[in-house]
């Protein structure tokens, strides 16, 4: 008599873009004779919408055009194809509602799910992990009510949260006159149409907000504070560049031979040669090398890197035309509640008196972190020391294929490593990582 399979039993943590990547791919991927059981911990409702796409305000786009946006690393086009399918005649180069693609997951993984072998389910448990404990046949997931869910493998795709705000700042005794993100409840709705806003921070997140003020009528000043003042670049059509350096070069070298190509072309197109090849520059480097890239280029290779659409550009030109958006290279050194609102210190970049903005709200733009934000499972694995930070905190210590090392069937996808492959927030990384990942998970059952 021929015994029965046992069924595999994997756990994803975290049912934004990257959890749902991994679920679709693992479903995709299962053999046909096989049984397994795949468990996706997320408290929300919707999946695939996570910190990025759960947006509702259409001006939110996509900073990635549509067509290279699909969940499979062999056919990017898959989201413009689902859009047409979907009767929304979209470009490649379009950049559509961030709102979007949330849509364009789930479905995906209903699609999956569906078709997946006889022997093989998929179960969205909503709940928030609270805690992964080793256990006799591998781990066991608890839940935030307090029950166990005994898994083979686990995945760590807890994405990323708003950083949080300098303790200096002290934002506790500022009540709702400061917002923590644009996304924060109560959020931009709050806020009336006159008041007088800072934004600390500069890059995509303070364009979301200006975007959805903007939508909403706002008329006040909004004055938009960063250490270099510099907002991200725009998105355009280039001619492709090929790689400026190699890897083995140091951060020095790399500088010099970006500069000397970017003089005779666009510095957007020598930043997107590299994205192929900056895993292995990044790999090379040893942590001093890193850090030194950190603490010098991290500023502009980000407003490079990831950029705004067109759309967006246009908006905050507009405003800044009308005199309405002013941005300061500088640090806000302290935030004081006053009668009226708050009142920031700033210290200007390159020295300088400190100057006083006085506003109504002040709203953190302070960008995003995959250990930042309230965690309750991550803080309990990092206590414990099942797992440790990369040695820049940027992610977690991992393996080349993202397990955590000395806790076998342990993984992490997405941002989580960030430390060991810097590129590793965008979809077109991530779905590379999830595709292989699944293929992995999917040989052994």
């Amino acid at each position: 008599m021929t015994p029965s399979l046992r069924t595999r039993r994997i756990s994803i943590i975290g049912g934004g873009a990257t959890g749902v990547l991994v679920a679709i791919h693992l479903l995709r991927s299962v053999r046909a004779c096989a049984r397994a059981e795949v468990t996706l911990l997320e408290p929300r409702e919707r999946l695939g919408d996570g910190l990025a796409y759960g947006t509702g305000d259409g001006v939110h786009l996509l900073n990635v055009p549509a067509g290279r946006m699909g969940a499979f690393p062999h056919h990017p086009g898959d989201f413009v194809d689902w859009l047409r399918d979907s009767g929304q005649e979209v470009e490649p180069g379009a950049f559509v509602p961030r709102a979007l693609l949330g849509e364009y997951l789930r479905a995906r993984l209903g699609d999956a799910a569906a078709k997946a072998p006889t022997g093989t389910r998929f179960v969205h448990l909503q709940q928030r992990a609270a805690d992964v404990l080793r256990s006799a046949e591998g781990w066991r997931v608890l839940d935030a009510t307090g029950v166990a869910h005994d898994a083979d493998e686990v995945v760590l795709a807890t994405g990323v949260a708003c950083a949080a705000p300098p303790a200096a700042w002290n934002v506790a005794q500022l009540g709702n006159a400061y917002l923590g993100s644009p996304w924060s409840a109560p959020g931009l709705e709050t806020i009336h149409g006159q008041e007088d806003l800072l934004l600390v921070g500069t890059g995509l997140t303070a364009v979301d907000a200006v975007l959805t003020l903007a939508r909403r009528g706002h008329r006040g000043r909004v004055h938009a504070v960063s250490h270099h003042g510099w907002w991200p670049r725009v998105h355009a059509q280039l001619a492709p560049a090929v790689p400026a350096v190699q890897p083995g070069m140091s951060v020095r070298e790399c500088l010099r031979a970006l500069r000397a190509q970017v003089r005779g072309g666009d510095a957007r197109a020598s930043v997107d040669a590299l994205r192929a090849i900056t895993p292995a520059l990044w790999d090379a480097w040893p942590v001093a090398e890193r850090r030194r890239f950190l603490r010098h280029v991290r500023a502009a290779w980000d407003v490079h890197r990831h950029r705004m659409a067109p759309r967006g550009a246009q908006v905050l030109q507009r405003l800044q035309d009308e005199g309405r958006l002013t941005t300061v290279a500088g640090r806000v050194l302290a935030l004081e509640r006053t009668a009226t609102g708050v009142r920031a210190a700033v210290a200007p970049r390159g020295g300088g008196a400190e100057c006083g903005v006085e506003v109504q709200r002040v709203i953190g733009c302070l960008g995003v972190s995959p250990l930042e934000g309230e965690n309750p499972l991550l803080e309990a694995l990092l206590r414990r020391g099942t797992v440790a930070p990369d040695a820049l905190g940027l992610g977690l210590q991992v393996r080349w294929d993202g397990a955590i090392a000395g806790a076998p069937g342990l993984h992490a996808v997405g941002p989580l490593r960030r430390g060991q492959l810097w590129e590793s927030t965008a979809l077109p990384e991530i779905r590379v990582q999830a595709a292989s990942l699944a293929a992995a998970l999917a040989a052994s059952t």
